[in-house]
């Protein structure tokens, strides 16, 4: 698993957790009036509770955000704490107690990665493609 290489302590999330954090972070994020345009975007998790990539927020503009250097730098330089940490590409979810230690180089490393602050105050998006982001999101 991903969060192996970060060497951070972790809780690693059930799929129903996982499944349950993604829409409460949609619907904690994503304004009401773009709520129906995030199903059509694969945001939200399937029926299996999986999938459901967060950074489609940001690509598909239903969110605005800082992205690339910008992104990183505001990352980097946010005050954190505890966070989840998503990896779509193993469908995995990680519940971190002190991510401060975590930077965008770190999380360069990992293939389609979210990471969020508990309370939704901050999210840092990493997709798959290498011409898509990273962003990152305070609300």
């Amino acid at each position: 698993r991903v969060i192996h290489a970060i060497g951070t302590p972790y809780e690693l999330m059930s799929e129903k957790e996982i499944a349950d954090y993604k829409k409460s972070w949609v619907e904690r994020i994503v304004p009401p009036e773009r709520q129906e345009k995030a199903a059509e975007c694969y945001l939200l998790p399937g029926e299996d509770g999986l999938n459901g990539y967060l950074w489609h927020a940001f690509s598909f503009e239903l969110v605005d955000a800082l992205h690339g250097t910008e992104a990183r730098a505001a990352f980097d330089g946010a005050q954190r704490g505890s966070a989840v940490l998503i990896s779509a590409w193993d469908d995995a979810g990680y519940r971190v107690s002190d991510s401060s230690k975590l930077t965008a180089a770190v999380l360069d490393e990992i293939i389609d990665v979210v990471i969020t602050d508990s309370n939704f105050g901050w999210t840092y998006a990493k997709p798959h493609e290498e011409y898509l982001g990273p962003y990152f999101f305070r609300g």
